[in-house]
């Protein structure tokens, strides 16, 4: 392991207006260029509260899901489906024509951008359990709160739309555990609200049935004591 644990909070995301001038970003984190190149990667959030084209990124990989609210209905390329919280991530071209409708009120979504020519990166739905995770840096999306994320001795407990992030070295792997708060109930819970009105509360998708996943997406067998969707992980390597 590079680095330990660290805790970066919803509220300290860094915000700024989409380029097309229809919403807002939180930036969670980038990889910045020393010169005039575009990041070779970005995770951030955006707020979709009517609908909204998407701004276009040329040349660039996206994946979008959903992490607070009542889902949005994605078209890309004339083509839809509707997203809602710890469903798979839509994955598209940055330069696709792309445009959202929230379904129900304010919604909140993940976004990862990676130049291809420069970087990788994934993001894959998790459930409690233990996850393996390859070299390069990772983030996790708590989507409950009071998530305690354990590795290499390491433990860090985040709330809902915080994130936890850790490196691993390269040719390195190992194991991350996240162990959802047994007192978080399951379903909507009004808790407290976001600055654009997306309630941070829990979401009954959270409580869907699944298996924990590994890093190359492969279940990780008898490893995940519940099937409680508590978190996305994303992963980028330049």
């Amino acid at each position: 392991m590079d680095s330990c644990l660290r805790h970066l909070r919803f509220a300290d995301y860094s915000q700024s207006r989409w380029k097309n001038g229809r919403g807002v970003t939180r930036e969670i984190a980038v990889a910045r260029s020393r010169d005039s190149e575009p990041p070779a990667w970005r995770i951030s959030m955006a707020t979709i509260s009517e609908p909204a084209e998407f701004s276009s990124f040329p040349g660039v990989d996206r994946s979008l899901a959903v992490v607070d609210g009542g889902g949005i209905d994605l078209t890309v390329d004339r083509v839809s489906r509707v997203l809602g919280v710890g469903d798979d991530p839509a994955r598209f071209s940055g330069d696709s024509e792309t445009s959202a409708r929230p379904i129900a009120g304010a919604t909140l979504d993940l976004n990862l951008m990676v130049d291809p020519l420069r970087a990788v990166g994934t993001v894959t739905v998790a459930c409690a359990g233990e996850h393996e995770t390859a070299e390069g840096r990772w983030f996790v999306m708590a989507l409950t709160d009071g998530l305690e994320v354990r590795i290499a001795g390491d433990r860090l407990v985040v709330d809902r739309l915080d994130t936890a992030t850790f490196e691993v070295g390269d040719g390195q792997h190992c194991w991350v555990s996240l162990v959802p708060d047994r007192d978080t109930p399951d379903r909507d819970t009004p808790d407290r609200d976001t600055p654009d009105g997306a309630t941070r509360d829990n979401d009954t998708h959270a409580s869907e049935s699944r298996v924990g996943n590994t890093a190359d997406g492969n279940t990780a067998d008898g490893k995940a004591p519940d099937g409680r969707v508590v978190a996305y992980l994303i992963r980028v390597s330049a």
